[in-house]
């Protein structure tokens, strides 16, 4: 039985017909990625963590305006938007930018652009002490906190740090109710936010723990898997070439060499990998790169082999 054969003409339409919609599903494929990429920010940037659940626990305040953010009702609290801009987890760090808010009583002047207090207040944030006279203008204020963080077992790795904030106001220095937000959604990683206050409001825990978010993990793996099976496939490459009894070809040498060399900087292409010596690189660096030093072996062991018995014929 014979089976009809494909003209010229129309292999060459199921080809271009292949090929177009080949890029076709690539393009649908990169912009469904960048939806999700987006929902996904926009999800994490609305995630945050409040000191206080219940703002009845502030005392009401009316005598005076208060800024919108305080609210239709305000109270008398001092406000601390705290977030995190960045995470160094090589270095055990996190960056952190605080907006001051005073609402309520705490508040002196204000329009669109600034505020000031209306009290003398001193704060104790972040192992530091911060001074606000009255009438000063509030600022954003930066600082870097140290972070409990074990980079061995990235990028399955996670993080905490946490600090105290507390702070007095007036000449009869009485304790300044705060209520604290954390937020933030530094790249690479995803975070919880747990600010803890006693009953009166005036000691707030700033607590935030995080680890690496689910395309960093993947990413990750896939470059380890990745290397392993170039190293195996090198190793096969090698035995195949012994199986066979045919001499190495010079590429196949060249090929498994520049491999090795190039394992180091594959490695590196992992997402905020830490430095070398971490337990992925014992699991997957150390190993691969002996086997391909085994294989390279192997190969110029092949080709003395070949060129001694080509001499002796």
């Amino acid at each position: 039985m014979q089976f009809p054969t494909l003209s010229n003409v129309t292999r060459k339409r199921i080809h271009i017909t292949c090929i177009v919609l080949f890029f076709i599903a690539i393009i649908c494929g990169l912009i469904t990625i960048r939806e999700v990429n987006i929902r996904k920010t926009n999800s994490k940037k609305n995630r945050f963590g409040i000191s206080a659940t219940e703002l009845g626990n502030f005392e009401s305040w009316k005598t005076t305006p208060s800024p919108d953010y305080c609210g239709i009702e305000p109270k008398s609290f001092f406000g601390a938007y705290v977030r995190v801009t960045s995470v160094d987890a090589a270095n055990g760090v996190v960056k952190i930018s605080t907006t001051m808010a005073p609402c309520g009583l705490f508040v002196g002047e204000f329009d669109d652009y600034s505020v000031t207090t209306s009290q003398n207040i001193t704060l104790n944030y972040n192992n530091a002490v911060m001074v606000y006279k009255s009438g000063q203008v509030m600022t954003d204020q930066s600082g870097i906190v140290a972070i409990d963080a074990d980079v061995n077992n990235y990028p399955f790795d996670e993080f905490s740090f946490s600090f105290v904030m507390r702070g007095t106001y007036g000449a009869a220095q009485r304790a300044v109710p705060v209520l604290a937000l954390l937020y933030g959604a530094p790249m690479g990683y995803s975070l919880s936010f747990d600010p803890i206050a006693n009953d009166d409001n005036t000691v707030v825990v700033i607590a935030v723990s995080g680890k690496r978010n689910l395309t960093v993990k993947t990413f990750a793996v896939i470059i380890m898997a990745g290397m392993w099976a170039m190293a195996l496939l090198a190793v096969a490459v090698a035995h195949a070439t012994w199986v066979s009894g045919k001499k190495v070809e010079l590429p196949v040498i060249v090929f498994s060499i520049t491999l090795l060399f190039a394992m180091p900087t594959v490695r590196n292409a992992m997402p905020n990998a830490p430095a070398i010596g971490i337990l992925a690189d014992q699991m997957v660096l150390g190993w691969t790169m002996m086997l391909l030093s085994l294989t390279v072996v192997s190969n110029f062991v092949n080709l003395l082999y070949h060129l001694h018995a080509d001499a002796q014929k």
